[in-house]
């Protein structure tokens, strides 16, 4: 028997049942319909109950929401081909403000934005 075990950004192990927080940053298109071009970008933290059987019955596969973002990653999300050192700012900006996070560093913020958390 294999046993996995996964742990979030805070070292805490990963169980049957819990809930994680992570923070979803997904483009908003026209119509739904990426061809016909972006319309904004959704940034909230969503939740994710873990349930792997449920998962694997319903889907045929188990997976954890774990976003890892970087500044290229964001720069591509919000649809910038090329993104000035305060366009850049304003992405941060924004994330903070929709996530009701603090900005202190950018360093800071990926950090906080990137992969899960278990809350229980």
């Amino acid at each position: 028997m294999i046993e996995i075990k996964i742990l979030d950004k805070h070292g805490v192990e990963l169980k049957n049942g819990d809930t994680i927080k992570y923070a979803s940053i997904t483009p908003i298109y026209e119509n739904g319909d990426f061809w016909v071009g972006q319309d904004g970008v959704k940034i909230n933290w969503e939740t994710y109950l873990i349930d792997p059987q449920s998962d694997t019955d319903d889907f045929f596969s188990f997976f954890i929401p774990n976003a890892i973002y970087d500044k290229s990653e964001l720069i591509r999300i919000f649809d910038f081909r090329e993104c000035s050192d305060e366009e850049y700012q304003g992405i941060l900006e924004e994330i903070c403000e929709c996530l009701k996070i603090e900005f202190t560093s950018e360093s800071d913020l990926l950090e906080k934005i990137s992969g899960f958390e278990v809350i229980k």
